[in-house]
């Protein structure tokens, strides 16, 4: 699979995602339903891109709005878009531990910047690795 195919149009990094990982993992499936009551067969997703914005693990029954922006602007990537960065960029706090929310920005930065397959390649990753276990450097 084309690891660009992994990152949304709004900079989240799928790959790194357990959700994601579960999809090819009977047994983190299990342990996904053991912590969060998802049945097994919902314990799984293909990426945002692969669900075409519509993610079941988070009872979504449509699209979600960046996804649906960045199609009718015919974007791969928000930073394509001559309107990046906009309010759907507006950080959030809420769910921030689990949820790397607060990642879009720099990983768009990034893409922009080296290109989403050298990202997907070399970086991806690192980043998140960093977000849940680095600490701040001031």
């Amino acid at each position: 699979m084309d690891q660009t195919l992994a990152i949304a149009p709004c900079g989240l990094d799928c790959s790194c995602c357990q959700m994601f990982m579960a999809k090819n993992s009977p047994r983190l499936r299990i342990t996904i339903h053991d912590r969060t009551g998802i049945p097994t067969h919902e314990a799984s997703c293909s990426s945002c891109r692969g669900e075409e914005g519509v993610i079941g693990c988070h009872q979504m029954r449509e699209p979600c709005a960046v996804f649906k922006c960045s199609q009718d602007r015919k974007v791969q990537f928000c930073c394509d878009c001559d309107e990046f960065p906009c309010a759907h960029y507006q950080p959030y706090a809420h769910r921030a531990a689990e949820n790397p929310h607060n990642l879009k920005i720099y990983n768009l930065c990034m893409i922009k910047k080296m290109g989403a397959e050298q990202f997907a390649k070399t970086m991806a990753s690192e980043v998140r690795e960093a977000y849940f276990k680095g600490k701040l450097k001031l």
